[in-house]
């Protein structure tokens, strides 16, 4: 389960703190995604990973400065299932 995202708004390369639970896996893959794009993912704890936004999501709509714009889900997914969506917004 996610239960926060810090921040919740950022560019792409940026870093994002997800905090939740459960964040383990039997066969150690642990994929973010967000609006579907797996994401560069670290997770030092099972209650923390650490996660970089991707270049560009495809639910994110425009652009703000040459940066993708809009609001995309972010997830986590392990071999126990996906979790709960929490909105990031690019831009």
């Amino acid at each position: 389960m996610v239960t926060a995202l810090a921040p919740s708004s950022g560019a792409p390369g940026d870093s994002v703190t997800i905090t939740g639970g459960g964040f383990l896996s039997a066969d150690g893959t642990i994929l973010v995604r967000f609006g579907g794009v797996v994401a560069p993912t670290r997770c030092p704890e099972p209650s923390t990973c650490v996660a970089t936004v991707p270049a560009a999501a495809p639910a994110a709509t425009g652009t703000a400065g040459g940066v993708p714009a809009g609001t995309v889900p972010v997830t986590v997914t392990t071999t126990a299932g996906t979790s709960n969506a929490l909105a990031f917004r690019y831009g």
